[in-house]
């Protein structure tokens, strides 16, 4: 298999197969991390690949822990739409730990990768033993969100800059990714990936030279 560049803090050769060597579980007990590696079950993902599709029932969590996966949906006329990206020590499919729910998006190694394939059983089982396993899960869920809420609120600082009488906005010349991402403090893929998923939701729309929000309340909902 074709090794993909090491990127992201990313994990080659044995080392992807341990999940002791994630920053995120640094504080599990060693007990914990242990049961944790028994449970995996290993996935080598070739570029390309997919590990969930649309309609899937999601019944298991992924780890990544080599390469990375992106996101993405289909619009009723057939688009693509990127959502977002999971690099190394990201969790994929956490919404397995409450059951009953199943995939609206695909999920495609964007890279060779690796994965930690782990039954939601066993991660409810340790949360009982180990709080910082279930910290880990939620810090890693706030981060994303946190991302999100900071991305929206400078969109919206542009809206009430531009904004018109009908309650839309007209955003022009349109700010580039890079230049949001600089003021929030993030990179220019996050800013990217969050305004592919507002355009996938009418949110927000894109013409020519300039972005129109068609009703600016809609951001805050």
């Amino acid at each position: 298999m074709r090794e993909s560049s090491q990127t992201n803090g990313s994990l080659n050769g044995e080392m992807a197969r341990d999940l002791r060597a994630l920053p995120m579980f640094q504080r599990l007990s060693e007990a914990t991390i242990r049961e944790l590696n028994r449970q995996a079950r290993w996935l080598d993902v070739r570029e390309g690949a997919t590990i969930v599709l649309p309609g899937d029932l999601l019944d298991k969590v992924f780890v990544v822990t080599r390469g990375e996966f992106w996101f993405f949906a289909y619009t009723e006329e057939g688009k693509v739409v990127s959502l977002r990206e999971s690099s190394v020590g990201s969790f994929i499919g956490e919404a397995a730990l409450v059951g009953g729910f199943t995939a609206n998006f695909a999920v495609e190694a964007s890279a060779d990768s690796t994965v930690a394939v782990i039954k939601p059983a066993a991660i409810l089982d340790l949360f009982c033993q180990d709080r910082e396993l279930v910290l880990s899960l939620l810090r890693s869920a706030i981060d994303r969100e946190q991302v999100l809420i900071e991305q929206v609120g400078e969109l919206m600082r542009l809206c009430r800059k531009h904004a018109r009488h009908d309650g839309s906005a007209s955003i022009h010349p349109i700010p580039t990714h890079s230049d949001i991402a600089c003021r929030i403090g993030t990179y220019r893929e996050a800013v990217s990936r969050t305004m592919s998923h507002l355009q996938y939701a009418g949110i927000i729309i894109r013409e020519d030279d300039r972005l129109l929000v068609p009703d600016v309340t809609k951001l805050g909902s």
